[in-house]
């Protein structure tokens, strides 16, 4: 691969980072913690969906930033995110978000687990349940992160419900 050809794949990879952080800096700035405590119902639900758009901007960020540097640097690395914003469904957000990482738990726990001839209820469950087990495996230096393994339990299992439902 010529370092020429990676210029516009890196200049698209550092946009993309400053458009996600100043989407996610205008959404820090709306979400005020003051509002957070006097606010229930539907508005809460709303709130925490921006928070979840916020931190996801950041996530974005931190990585085309890095992909961005590292192409201009003639390094061909592949993009991680497909417009994973534009997702309608469960399924289509799993399959634009972290593309990386749903290839490794698709390869080592879905696939496997179809060829064995499991139900598909089955694979899909125990795909997005290793994915909580390795996202709580980033938590191991991180005391607060084990008192929530109901909560991450509960979030994949939601997840995996989801999208056998869209299945």
């Amino acid at each position: 691969v010529r370092p020429n050809s990676l210029l516009v794949p890196a200049i698209r990879a550092l946009s993309i980072a400053m458009l996600a952080r100043s989407v996610a800096f205008h959404l820090h700035a709306v979400l005020d913690v003051a509002v957070w405590k006097q606010t229930t119902g539907a508005s809460l639900l709303g709130l925490s969906y921006l928070n979840y758009i916020a931190l996801s901007c950041e996530l974005v960020f931190g990585y085309n930033m890095a992909l961005g540097l590292l192409r201009l640097a003639g390094l061909p690395i592949r993009d991680n995110f497909g417009a994973w914003f534009l997702a309608c469904t469960p399924n289509d957000h799993w399959r634009r978000w972290n593309l990386l990482y749903r290839e490794w738990i698709l390869t080592f726990t879905f696939y496997p687990l179809m060829r064995a001839r499991r139900g598909l209820f089955v694979c899909v469950m125990a795909a997005l349940l290793t994915s909580g087990l390795v996202h709580l495996f980033a938590r191991v230096g991180d005391p607060i992160g084990f008192q929530k393994i109901g909560l991450t339990v509960l979030y994949w299992t939601i997840n995996g419900l989801a999208i056998y439902a869209v299945l």
